[in-house]
């Protein structure tokens, strides 16, 4: 499964070594169990400290944790509502914020 990833991640670094590509980990969905993607989830981590490892500038933003279904979901169960999507946005600028120009 993360083997796709890691070869898009391969991919854009090849084509783009001196950009800082930032990688978020999946939201939940509002029904069922979420195996899939907290398997998924928990393997990004991984993708991304081998990256690290070897030099690579990425980072990761964890928008699964703290994700609360029953208030940032829109009625679907799976696109966030106004609340989520703030959430969000908190999130990715916890981890880009330092980088975007004053």
């Amino acid at each position: 499964m993360t083997s796709d990833l890691k070869g898009l991640l391969d991919k854009i670094i090849t084509n783009a070594p001196d950009a800082l590509l930032v990688v978020a980990q999946i939201i939940p969905l509002g029904y069922g169990t979420n195996d899939v993607i907290k398997a998924y989830n928990q393997a990004i981590p991984g993708v991304m400290q081998q990256l690290t490892t070897t030099g690579k500038h990425v980072a990761l933003v964890d928008m699964y944790t703290g994700f609360n279904t029953s208030t940032m979901l829109g009625s679907d169960s799976i696109h966030p509502n106004s609340t989520g999507y703030k959430f969000m946005a908190d999130h990715w600028y916890s981890v880009i914020g330092s980088l975007l120009p004053k």
